[in-house]
C-alpha cells in the first residue's frame, strides 16, 4: 500500500469516526409530564419523531415574504409557535452529546409543507383579510394564546436544530402589535414550498 493511499484512508476514517460516534450519542428526554412518546428515529440519524399531543402557552406567528433567486420571485408562507419556557415540561428534548442547548423554548414550525393547511389555519386564527394577503404580499402577524400540537419532530440541518409539529388548535388570547410581530419575524427562516 503506498503512502498516498494510507493517508487518504486515514483522512476518510478521521471524517467518518466523529460522525459515527456523534450518531451513537443521541440523548432523548421525555419529561414525566409529557403526553408524547417516541415514534421513531427517522432514516436520517438526527431526525426524531414523537406521537401524542401537547398543550402550551406562547406566541403564534404567521409570516408571508418574498424570496428572489435568479430573477424569479417566490412567496414563502410560514406558521410558527414560540412556547413559553414552561413548554420544556411537556415537549421531549433531543440532543447529541456536545450539542449546544438553545436557551429558552424552541421555535416550532407548524404544518410544514402543507401550504393549504397553513393558509386555512391563518384564516381561522387571524381572519380572512390577513389570510387573503398571505403568499401575495409581506405579512407579519402574531398573537399570544394556547396551542395544541401533535406529531412533534426535531432534527439538525445545516448545523442548526429545527422543530416541527402539526397544529391542532389555537385559542387566541391577545393579538400582538405589528412592531412586535415584525421583531419576531426577523428571527425566522421560512422555506418556500
Amino acid at each position: 500500500m503506498n503512502n498516498t493511499y494510507k493517508i487518504t484512508l486515514c483522512a476518510i476514517a478521521l471524517c467518518i469516526l466523529p460522525i459515527l460516534s456523534f450518531a451513537e450519542e443521541l440523548r432523548i428526554n421525555i419529561p414525566d409530564s409529557s403526553n408524547m412518546h417516541l415514534y421513531a428515529p427517522d432514516s436520517y440519524i438526527s431526525l426524531v419523531s414523537f406521537e401524542g399531543r401537547a398543550e402550551m402557552e406562547g406566541t403564534l406567528l404567521a409570516v408571508s415574504r418574498s424570496n428572489t433567486i435568479d430573477d424569479e420571485t417566490q412567496w414563502c408562507v410560514g406558521l410558527f409557535f414560540k412556547p413559553k419556557a414552561s413548554a420544556q415540561n411537556v415537549l421531549p428534548q433531543v440532543r447529541f452529546k456536545g450539542e449546544r442547548s438553545n436557551p429558552g423554548a424552541p421555535l416550532i414550525e407548524l404544518n410544514m409543507f402543507q401550504k393549504a393547511q397553513i393558509k386555512s389555519d391563518i384564516e381561522t386564527i387571524f381572519g380572512a383579510e390577513i389570510a387573503s394577503k398571505m403568499g401575495k404580499e409581506p405579512v407579519e402577524v402574531a398573537a399570544q394564546g394556547y396551542l395544541t400540537l401533535e406529531f412533534f419532530r426535531t432534527g439538525i440541518e445545516c448545523d442548526r436544530r429545527y422543530y416541527y409539529a402539526r397544529l391542532v388548535a389555537f385559542e387566541k388570547k391577545l393579538q400582538l402589535q405589528q412592531s412586535r410581530a415584525r421583531d419576531l419575524a426577523q428571527k425566522v427562516s421560512i422555506g418556500c414550498s
